[in-house]
C-alpha cells in the first residue's frame, strides 16, 4: 500500500464533501506557496492532483489521512459510513481516519506543523482555522473545486466565506455544515416596551437598547455561555456584516 503525502489536495475534499481544509507536510513546498503567484498555487495544486489520480489509476493503493477535529461517537459513526461509501467508488483509495477531541485538536494541528507531519486533508473548526491556514502549511485547490460536478450543488456565499480565511482570497477549504442561528424574543417584554420583533439590524440595536435595564439585571441582549459561545458571537458578526 502506498502512502501518498499532500498529492490529493482538495480532491477528497470536494469528492467527499465532509472536509474542511487539505493540508501539506514538506516545508519546501510550503515555501513555495508562500513566495509563489496565486496562478503557480493553482498549477502545483493541479499537478499534486494529477500525480494521484495517476497513481490511483496504475493499481497502488493510495491512503490519505483524515483528521476529525470534533469526533464523538455519533460523529464518528457518520463519518465512518461515508468513508466506507468512498472507498467503495474509489478501491484505490483507502481513507486513514483520526478522531481528535475538540479541546485539543488545535494544539495537534500546532504539534503536527511544526514537526511538518500534518494529515493530507484535516477538519478545522471556524473559530480558528484561519490560524492553521495563515500558516501556509495548507493546499489552494480553486481549480479542482470548479472542475468537481457537485461544486454547483453547494451554496457560493457558504464558498465566499471559505475565501476569507486567508489573505490571497484562495480556496482552502470548504464546509461540511452550516448553521443557522435562531433569534428568540421575549414577547411580554417587547409588549411592556412598546416594541415590535426587530426585521432589521437598526431596530435590533434600538430594540436591545430600550430594553436593557443594568440597574435591574436587564439586558436587551445576551449570548450563550459556555466554551461554544465565541462561535455565537463568530456568527453575529460575519452576519452583520454581509448585510
Amino acid at each position: 500500500m502506498k502512502k501518498m503525502r499532500n498529492v490529493l489536495a482538495g480532491t477528497l475534499a470536494a469528492a467527499m464533501a465532509v472536509s474542511m481544509t487539505a493540508c501539506s507536510s514538506s516545508n519546501t513546498e510550503t515555501t513555495a506557496q508562500t513566495t509563489a503567484s496565486t496562478q503557480t498555487e493553482a498549477q502545483q495544486t493541479t499537478a499534486q492532483a494529477q500525480t494521484t489520480q495517476e497513481a490511483a489509476s496504475s493499481g497502488e493503493k493510495v491512503t490519505v489521512t483524515f483528521w476529525d477535529e470534533n469526533a464523538g461517537d455519533e460523529r464518528t459513526e457518520y463519518y465512518m459510513q461515508i468513508i466506507e461509501n468512498f472507498e467503495k467508488e474509489n478501491p484505490d483509495i483507502h481513507i486513514e481516519y483520526l478522531g481528535l477531541s475538540s479541546s485539543d485538536a488545535l494544539s495537534k494541528y500546532q504539534t503536527a506543523i511544526a514537526a511538518g507531519e500534518t494529515p493530507d486533508v484535516g477538519g478545522l473548526n471556524n473559530s480558528w482555522a484561519a490560524t492553521v491556514i495563515g500558516q501556509n502549511h495548507c493546499v489552494a485547490f480553486d481549480d479542482m473545486f470548479a472542475a468537481w460536478e457537485g461544486s454547483k450543488d453547494i451554496e457560493e456565499g457558504y464558498m465566499e466565506i471559505c475565501r476569507t480565511y486567508h489573505k490571497n482570497g484562495n480556496l482552502y477549504m470548504m464546509p461540511t455544515s452550516a448553521n443557522f442561528i435562531t433569534l428568540w424574543t421575549n414577547d411580554a417584554m417587547f409588549e411592556q416596551a412598546g416594541l415590535e420583533a426587530p426585521k432589521t439590524w437598526d431596530e435590533f440595536f434600538e430594540a436591545a437598547e430600550k430594553l436593557t435595564d443594568k440597574d435591574n439585571g436587564q439586558y436587551g441582549y445576551t449570548i450563550r455561555g459556555g466554551s461554544a459561545s465565541p462561535a455565537v458571537l463568530i456568527d453575529f458578526i460575519y452576519s452583520y456584516l454581509n448585510q
